[in-house]
This record gives C-alpha cells, structure tokens and sequence, in this order.
C-alpha cells in the first residue's frame, strides 16, 4: 500500500536508571518501509508498516533487558538509517551517536516525531520523522 521496498535499521536508547548512562539497542526492523523525503523538504519521513515485534515507548523501557534486544520502539533522539546496518552505537569515539549518523549520511535521521496510525483506515503503520 505504501510503496515500501527496503528494511530499516533503528538505533534505540534507554537509559540506564542505575548508572545514568545510554544503551543502545540496534534492531533491524522486521517489515520493509517507505524511506522518502518530507513534503516540506526539510527533514525525512519512514514508513514503518504495523509488526508484532514493536512496543511503545513506555512499555520497552520497563522490559527486561533480553526483551529489549527483542523488541523495537521508536522515540525522539533515536537513530535510524536506510538499510540493514552492522554498526553499534556504543557511545565510545568512533561509534557515538553522530558519528555513526554520517556513517551513514545521507539515509540516516535522529527521530523527532513518532506518529502511531496503526488504526489508521490507509493501513497500519507508523510515521517517523527526522533529520
């Protein structure tokens, strides 16, 4: 329905409450999306067809660890990029965060809007934003 043709790999964080430090989780999502520029032209837009494996925000923060390297969500300041990618954000020079970003520049956004249309009538879905 969307048109989507290729995987997308996304960069989630979580915080750790105990030592206050970023973890990243890599996942690469298990449905095919739609990877396109926004209308405005500034700042890109995924597509992320519905899939069992995604929980919300609130919910993965509160799994256990093995269920966090199992399951996907989406937020704002997470990293996302076209394409299967093997890379880890660890937070260490050279795989920080912005680094691995223009890794994969131009086809790699941090998430600034999560849209959840999954009970949407044009299917279920949802819409990320970033740049």
């Amino acid at each position: 329905m969307f048109d989507c043709e290729e995987f997308v790999t996304v960069w989630n964080r979580w915080r750790d409450p105990v030592s206050g430090k970023d973890e990243f989780f890599r996942h690469v999502i298990p449905v095919k999306c739609k990877w396109r520029q926004a209308r405005t032209g500034k700042g890109t837009v995924v597509i992320v067809p519905f899939s069992m494996r995604y929980r919300p925000y609130k919910e993965w923060t509160g799994m256990e660890r093995e269920d966090r390297e199992r399951f996907f969500t989406f937020q704002d300041g997470d990293l996302m990029a076209a394409g299967v990618r093997a890379t880890e954000v660890t937070g260490v020079s050279p795989c920080t965060l912005p680094q691995v970003k223009v890794l994969y520049h131009p086809r790699s956004i941090v998430v600034r809007e999560v849209l959840d249309s999954t009970k949407g009538r044009f299917g279920g879905h949802y819409r990320i934003t970033g740049a």
